[in-house]
């Protein structure tokens, strides 16, 4: 469910903003290659126990919250930012559930993709919550109906 969530989230932004929609096909269908191997070894590998699903499963929300991170400190406009930074806690929860699972069954992780400090932040935190996502044509995002943009500041711009 929060998956899907998290993908209606970005569909909304690429309708917001006339940009084609990649989904393609079945899912687990990818046309670059890379993607492709990629979604394969980690398919394999967290399909051979419950020990490696949440330890594949905290792989990914690494490389997410990694590449999130990276794409938020170029992306300047609001709209994106607030689903971006919306994604990002949902990755975080995510990783905390899945470090908490491997803590209950006796396994230490380590982190791949994020440092180890970045690591030890998130899940020493608690969980955290999103903001609603109502875009807004001039860069301004509206939580449940008002116009207060990003931290509750008036957005700038045009929001493209």
């Amino acid at each position: 469910l929060a998956e899907e969530r998290h993908m209606n989230a970005v569909i909304l932004l690429l309708k917001y903003y006339d940009s084609p929609d990649t989904l393609v096909g079945d899912a687990g269908i990818f046309t670059k290659h890379e993607f492709q191997t990629l979604y394969n070894d980690l398919t394999a590998a967290g399909s051979v126990s419950v020990e490696k699903a949440y330890e594949t499963g905290a792989i990914i929300e690494e490389m997410d919250i990694k590449d999130l991170s990276e794409t938020l400190d170029i992306v300047t406009n609001n709209n994106i930012i607030l689903v971006f930074e919306n994604l990002l806690k949902g990755s975080r929860n995510h990783l905390r559930a899945f470090i908490r699972q491997l803590t209950n069954l006796g396994i230490i992780y380590t982190p791949v993709y994020i440092s180890e400090e970045e690591f030890q932040e998130i899940i020493s935190s608690p969980m955290e919550t999103g903001n609603q996502y109502w875009p807004n044509r001039y860069g301004r995002q509206g939580r449940h109906g008002n116009n207060s943009g990003q931290n509750g500041q008036n957005g700038n711009g045009r929001g493209h």
